[in-house]
């Protein structure tokens, strides 16, 4: 079993290569491009302050590989801080 980037927790996998901490509820794993909103929402304006975060850690596969981690709000998905 995988251990969560953010807490060293157990990570449950939930969607194909992409996990779900059982500790923090941060998300962590790779996927396809096409698959990232599912699981964060990188394309929206990040939001300023939120009272609920969770880790992420994606590995985003398609022509260029690229690794996009930081914090999200666990309601929205919608990114708080990158890095």
């Amino acid at each position: 079993m995988e251990t969560c980037t953010a807490c060293n927790g157990a990570v449950e996998f939930v969607s194909g290569s992409v996990g779900r901490c059982q500790d923090c509820g941060g998300v962590q794993g790779q996927c396809l491009r096409g698959d990232v909103s599912k699981h964060v929402k990188l394309h929206l304006p990040m939001m300023q302050d939120s009272s609920d975060l969770r880790y992420f850690d994606l590995l985003v596969l398609g022509s260029e590989v690229q690794r996009v981690h930081g914090w999200m709000d666990s309601q929205t998905h919608r990114v708080v801080q990158f890095g």
